[in-house]
Order: C-alpha cells, then structure tokens, then sequence
C-alpha cells in the first residue's frame, strides 16, 4: 500500500510494448493506451471501447498482412541468394538485411488502415470524429516507428509515419551478434536444409537448436506485429454462428455479404477458413469451463459435417450442433477454437492475438470466473488478449490472480480450477476505464492502478455495487418505519 505505481505516461519506452493515442474518435474526447498480453477495457455502453479494440484490431491485422506477404515474395529471392553464400554468417546477414527491407516496406503500406478502419466499424470516414470535432486522430506506435491516421468531417483522411531506421539496424544487429555467439555451441545446418524453409524458417535453422532468434524476434523485434494470427470476435457472434453454415458457401467463393460490419466479415471468413482447414477430423478440445462442461457434457471434441456445420461431443456418441448448444458455448466456443484450434492445426511458434467484445457473455459467473484463470494459463502460452468487458466477476478474478504473483506458490491457496501455478504478472496486464467527462461531452481514457498487494482497483463496478446496496439500505428502512407506523396505531 501507498507504493508509488507505473502508469501508461511514465513507464517510458518498453521493449515490445504498443502504444495507442485517440484524440476525438469515435465517442472518445482523448486517451493514451499501452497493450499488454492481457488489456481490458472497462465502461459504460457507447463509450468507446469498440471503437479502440476494432482500430488496434485493424492495425495489427494490416501489419501483420503487409510483413508476412513481404516475407512470401522476398523467399525465393532470398533462397537464391542462399545458395550463393559463403559461410553461415554471410547467410545471416542475408537474412537480416531482407528483414530489415520487410519492416521498412510494411510501413509505408500503412495507410489503407484509412479506408479499413471505417469499413471494420461500418461507418463512412466522415463519421469517425467526435461529434462537434472536425478531427479525428489515432497515434500508434511500436518498436519500429509511429504511425498517424486522421479521419477530417468533410471524408478526407491522411497518414503519416516515422520509421525509426536507426533502432531497426541496432536490432538486427543485437541478432548477429547473438548468432556468432551461439553458433559455437551448437551444430551447423547445411546450406540446402537452409534453403527448403520460408524466411521465418531459415531464421528458425540459423540460430541452430537453441532457437534464440525466434525468441529475440517474438520478444524484442515483432512482439505483435508477427502474431502468426490476429483475430477479432465481436459481439453478436451467437447470431453470426447460427447462420454460418448458410453463410459458408459465400465465403468460400469469395463473397462478401453486406450489411455487416468489416470485423463481423472477418469473423466469418476465419471461421470458414478454420472449419475449411478442419474438414471432417475430429480435433480434442480442453474443456472451456470445467463447471459448464460437467453440466452440458459436451466440448472435449469438435468436427465439422458438411459446409459450415459443427458438431460437438464428450468423446461418446451423443453429439449435438454447435447452433443448437446452450447460449454459453456458443458465445465461447469460437475463442476457444481460435486460441487452442489455430495452434494445433497450424503448428505455429508464436501464439494468437485475440480481440473479444464481451468474453462474459451469456456465461454463469462460475464460468466467468473459470474464464479469467484460463485467459492466464493461454497468456503464459504466448498468447495475446484485449478485451472490452461489463463483468466484475471477470475483474475480480483477474485481480485475484495478480495478487496470487506476490505470494509464493507454496503458500498459495488452490480453490475450483485454480492450482498453485496459476497467477498473472503485474507487468502482463493492463486495465483502462472509460469515464465520461460532462464539460467535454464525450469520454476520456484512465489507466486503472494495478499492484501485487491491492490486485486492479477498479471502481466502475463498484460504484454500481454501492448504489444498489445504498437502494437496499434506502428500501429496508423504509419497510421498517411503515411497520413502525402501523404497530404504533
């Protein structure tokens, strides 16, 4: 208590960290925003927290796209290249200058977020100022350089970007240096099993068996531009889902329905495409919320039947579809297919970024509770969240686990489905509260303190427990004076 804590404004520049920056977007007057491997939004509805999620969605989707189709048409350049080189430090300083060629190429393809953002939300660019405000504007920025979109009233839109080229060379530098160290220790790939591999693959038999540069790379260079998948599923995905297998055909041919928002189209289009990758295999599934799965025996296996039909089952013969399951399942069954089903079936390195509207929803408060240490136990996988929530019980968990980081494993309690193991760091977690601003007119972005001793001190939720309780109190005493009054006659 009383320790002075870290906020998005004084913690200065972290290795790996993402910053955001809104000034009249949306409903949202200004904020500043550090994504960790778990943000979460807090506040009330129409406040913003949408709006935030679905522009860090777009811009770590178009990242991410813009590096990888880089690195896809640099690979048989680079083989050729290769082939041709002298020793293995030639061969990884090849690789690196062709990295370096990637980031700095990526960047400048930055401005179509202009027209994708609007599109991901389902409105018109003129629509994303403020209302009253003539501007809006949304600053990011990553290791590598800082990009800015600005969305005008009149439709115009703008971008512009600094590349911080000179912290580029260092890094890639920091890799060759860490390659010369440790390829003494290990042995030596032969130039033709360099060569068979994509550009993450020769980085991956470079760095020999020790995989270092994975690591440096996943921590330091791309902690999340180069998520092998960047997903966002909204709210409404109940509804989504139960006209998927209507919807699947479409996709698949390459249509785009309308009336949907851009992030709802994408929503579909990865469910296809995972359903399309899952064909008729049956894929074993760790049950999402062991307290819903005791009661629905169901979620230990999925497949698919047909086009765009999932069936669900205990392992047994029973089975039942997805569009028929209870609400909960529905509702969370795709995050669990996209963080556990993208990584077995595609065997990738790195985990996923996961953007969800309302994790909670249509979930008991057991297994919201039950979501919150799973979110944990997938954070210390690799796997990345932000999250735009409306439930305490979710909150709640989420501090207990960081205060069960300051408390040494063996004296730590084991309660349902928490072990000893599970906690969640301080520096993993980052919480922000939408709080309105009467003078303003619109709503302004706070960082919620977060310690090992206090856990998330929110006080959105709280505030409402308090009312509630202060109604109770109001009600109860009024029931006891009528009683009062009618003894008394």
């Amino acid at each position: 208590m009383g320790k002075k804590k870290k906020t998005a404004a004084n913690r200065g520049q972290d290795d790996g960290v993402l910053k955001v920056s809104v000034e009249n977007f949306g409903p949202i007057v200004e904020g500043d925003v550090e994504i960790r491997p778990l943000t979460f939004f807090i506040g009330p509805n129409g406040c913003g927290k949408t709006y935030l999620s679905a522009a860090l969605f777009t811009f770590l989707r178009t990242k991410s796209e813009q590096i990888l189709e880089r690195a896809q048409v640099l690979e048989m350049r680079l083989a050729k290249q290769l082939r041709r080189a002298e020793n293995p430090d030639a061969a990884v300083m090849l690789v690196l200058d062709a990295l370096a060629s990637i980031i700095v190429s990526a960047a400048a393809e930055m401005g179509g977020i202009c027209a994708r953002l609007p599109q991901n939300l389902g409105v018109e660019g003129k629509e994303m100022p403020r209302h009253g405000s003539e501007l809006a504007e949304i600053h990011v920025e990553d290791r590598f350089g800082r990009f800015t979109f600005r969305w005008q009233k009149d439709g115009a839109a703008t971008f512009s970007r600094r590349v911080e080229r000179l912290r580029i060379r260092k890094d890639l530098e920091e890799l060759k240096k860490a390659w010369q160290i440790r390829r003494g220790e290990s042995h030596r790939r032969s130039k033709r099993g360099v060569t068979e591999k994509g550009i993450w693959g020769y980085i991956s038999e470079l760095s020999s068996v020790t995989g270092f540069v994975p690591s440096i790379m996943r921590q330091r260079l791309f902690p999340f531009s180069v998520q092998s998948q960047v997903a966002f599923i909204p709210d409404g995905r109940t509804g989504l889902l139960r006209c998927s297998s209507e919807v699947a055909p479409f996709l698949m041919a390459g249509g785009t329905p309308r009336g949907l928002r851009g992030v709802d189209r994408d929503f579909l289009a990865m469910w296809t495409n995972l359903l399309n990758m899952l064909g008729g295999k049956k894929v074993h599934l760790p049950p999402l919320f062991p307290a819903m799965a005791k009661e629905c025996e169901i979620g230990k296996e999925a497949w698919r039947e047909g086009i765009g039909s999932v069936f669900l089952s205990a392992g047994g013969e029973d089975r039942v579809s997805l569009t028929r399951a209870p609400s909960g399942i529905v509702e969370s069954f795709p995050l669990l297919l996209f963080v556990s089903g993208l990584k077995a079936m595609l065997g990738e390195e790195q985990g996923v970024f996961v953007v969800i509207d309302e994790p909670e929803a249509h979930l008991h408060p057991t297994a919201q509770t039950e979501l919150a240490t799973l979110l944990s136990r997938w954070i210390r996988q690799g796997h990345r969240f932000l999250l735009a929530t409306h439930s305490d019980f979710l909150v709640e968990q989420l501090s207990n686990l960081v205060m069960r980081s300051g408390i040494p494993k063996g004296r730590r309690p084991e309660r349902g489905i928490i072990t000893k193991d599970d906690e969640l760091k301080r520096e993993d977690v980052a919480v922000y509260r939408f709080k309105y601003d009467a003078d303003a007119g619109g709503y302004r972005i706070e960082e919620v303190p977060i310690g090992t001793e206090e856990g998330i001190e929110e006080r959105e939720f709280g505030v409402v427990r308090d009312a509630l309780y202060d109604e109770y109190e109001e009600l109860w005493n009024i029931q006891h004076r009528i009683l009062e009054e009618s003894s008394g006659k």
